[in-house]
């Protein structure tokens, strides 16, 4: 997903911290991209264990007791796979073929 195709709430004024939402589609970018967890982390500017929480979700309890859920970044569009590594049709041929010998 391309940083300019996402939502901006910058100017939302909260109590609480500035979501980082273009970090996250930054970080998103980049996973399908196919850049490691922790080379994003370092160009997005974040710690690896908030790039976890984005990746995994994460449950959150507040101070007043209330407990929110996080869910976890969804990937937009798959990555293109390398043609050295065998298709799903590739592979479930080839086990047909090494069953019967």
């Amino acid at each position: 997903m391309p940083v300019e195709n996402c939502v901006n709430f910058s100017r939302v004024v909260s109590s609480g911290r500035r979501p980082k939402s273009l970090a996250r589609c930054r970080f998103m970018e980049l996973l399908n991209r196919g850049v490691f967890i922790p080379a994003a982390c370092w160009e997005i500017g974040v710690c690896r264990q908030t790039v976890q929480n984005w990746k995994n979700g994460v449950t959150v309890s507040g101070k007043d007791g209330l407990v929110k859920h996080v869910l976890p970044l969804q990937s937009l569009s798959t990555r293109l796979m390398s043609p050295r590594y065998l298709s799903e049709a590739e592979r479930v041929l080839y086990l047909i073929y090494s069953v019967k010998g």
